[in-house]
This record gives C-alpha cells, structure tokens and sequence, in this order.
C-alpha cells in the first residue's frame, strides 16, 4: 500500500519541476499517486528527532497514519539522515537503482 498526503503531493511537484521535468510529467505521475495511493491526513504530534529541512516534516507525520513495518523510501539526505532515531519503528532507505 503507497500512503500520501496532498502536502506530500504539492513537495513532489515542486521538486520535479524545479529539477525541469516536463509539466505534462510531473501531472501524469501526480495523477498516478492520487489514483493508486491511499490519501491520508497528517496527523501532527512530537517527534523525538525532526528533519533538518522543515519541507521535509510533511513527511514524518505520516508515520503516525501507517502500519507496523512501513518504509520510506527517498534520496532526500536529510530524511536518510532520521534512520537512526526511528529503528524499529520505520524503515528509511534508498529506492533501488
């Protein structure tokens, strides 16, 4: 199961198009994870460690919304960066090449 906010949405848009992929494909994939992932509300609570990059937050809430065994998967260094504080609880890694 893929779990999204619109928050998460929004950064993965921004991101793609600042990057200069192409309008059309970033409303395609866009599109894709509205039609086939679960959109969930962000839950905000404290955490024990926050991400560096505040846009990168969005992201940690989630946990609270997922299940046992749940994995993020990112090349953002700042979210690798958060492995150590929540091992056990969410697995955090690299996509694979």
């Amino acid at each position: 199961m893929v779990l999204c906010s619109f928050d998460a949405l929004t950064e993965y848009a921004e991101k793609l198009l600042s990057r200069d992929i192409a309008p059309m494909d970033v409303e395609a994939l866009i599109r894709l994870l509205v039609l086939h992932a679960e959109i969930v509300p962000i839950s905000f609570f404290h955490f024990r460690h926050y991400p560096v990059d505040p846009d990168d937050v969005m992201f940690s809430p989630l946990r609270g919304e997922w299940p046992s065994e749940s994995l993020l998967v990112s090349y953002d260094q700042h979210l690798l960066s958060l492995r150590p504080y929540y091992a056990g609880e969410l697995t955090i890694c690299e996509p694979l090449e």
